[in-house]
């Protein structure tokens, strides 16, 4: 079971979420999409029958040749024609950038205790077993429904939008998570997670110490705007944040 060193994490959560930017996030020109399910038994943690199944995802260059600059890296080699400074700092960028590598996604169900921690330890030694010999990063993106524990999550901003993207590095960082970070807002210590898959990946990654970004954003009924229009919004927000750093497409309609 090959793991690309870009993995994307979604949780099938309650509203919905997680699914919806699992099917949203579409291969770029020369990627092929492969879907896979997969189960690994949790028989050693003493939940016998027990297994962490779920799907897995891989983005792939189906010719072969190398993959085409994401977007941020293009908008970057474009600013430096008119600011020659520039230069040196995109150069280091590209330097990082893995063009050729694959992305792969963890699409899981919301597993529960005990399996949540059982579960989520079991994918991670398969990442780092099975991922390229460079350290993987993971990507997990969360969105959730208003709440109290999230007061302060949605903010207006310039452009007139109701959806402010949250980020943070977990683990360890790199110049790629820093990437993935620049441009997000930090988000509160107080913050809390809902979502007991999502909890236990971090404490883990913590403790591993491996390269992890947590995006945030809260999604349900904004004010002047239906609740489907407000989900589509956040959808696009951290589709589109996601997908250009690992060279995918965000199609908001794919059916």
């Amino acid at each position: 079971m090959r793991v690309a060193s870009r993995v994307v994490v979604l949780v099938r959560d309650a509203a919905g979420y997680g699914a919806a930017l699992a099917d949203a996030l579409r291969p770029s020109p020369g990627l092929t999409r492969v879907s896979s399910p997969f189960d690994l038994p949790l028989d050693k943690y003493g939940l016998n029958g027990e297994k962490a199944s779920g799907e897995l995802v891989s983005f792939s260059d189906s010719s072969g040749s190398p993959q085409p600059f994401p977007a941020f890296l293009q908008d970057s080699l474009y600013r430096c024609a008119r600011a020659p400074l520039l230069f040196m700092d995109v150069m280091l960028k590209i330097s990082i950038y893995h063009l050729t590598i694959t992305v792969s996604f963890f699409v899981l169900p919301d597993y529960r205790p005990p399996v949540a921690a059982c579960a989520m330890n079991e994918i991670l030694a398969l990442i780092s077993s099975e991922a390229p010999s460079i350290q993987p990063v993971l990507i997990v993106p969360f969105i959730t429904r208003p709440s109290g524990c999230f007061h302060g999550m949605v903010n207006a901003t310039k452009t007139g939008q109701l959806t402010t993207l949250h980020a943070a590095e977990i683990g360890a960082s790199n110049e790629f998570t820093h990437l993935l970070v620049d441009g997000t807002i930090k988000p509160r210590p107080s913050l809390q997670i809902r979502s007991e898959p999502i909890q236990c990946l971090l404490e883990i990654v913590r403790v591993l110490k491996i390269p992890t970004v947590l995006l945030v954003t809260s999604g349900g009924q904004h004010q002047g705007k239906s609740s489907s229009d407000s989900d589509l919004e956040v959808l696009q927000c951290v589709g589109d944040h996601v997908a250009k750093h690992i060279n995918l497409e965000f199609q908001r309609n794919c059916h």
